[in-house]
């Protein structure tokens, strides 16, 4: 029997983790002096075009992605996952 594939992605910024996994992305935060990760937040998947667009951070979830999007300039990866 085959063992079920366990789909998960993680996206990182110096202080923020973003981990999806079965349409919940989970916010992990940690200080810069290396603590370590503590889920701050979960947000259900998909989010909404309306809510990717909004300059308005309205949740942690907004934050790790506006963080992780200017520390990788043009990777959209995070964005795309949090369309899926």
């Amino acid at each position: 029997m085959k063992e079920p594939i366990m789909n998960i992605a993680t996206f990182l910024t110096r202080d923020l983790r973003v981990r999806i996994h079965e349409k919940v992305a989970r916010i992990d935060q940690r200080s810069l002096d290396g603590e370590p990760w503590r889920e701050i937040d979960q947000s259900e998947l998909p989010v909404s075009t309306q809510w990717l667009e909004s300059p308005i951070r309205t949740s942690p979830l907004k934050v790790a992605l506006l963080a992780y999007e200017r520390e990788n300039p043009g990777d959209t990866a995070l964005r795309d996952a949090l369309r899926a």
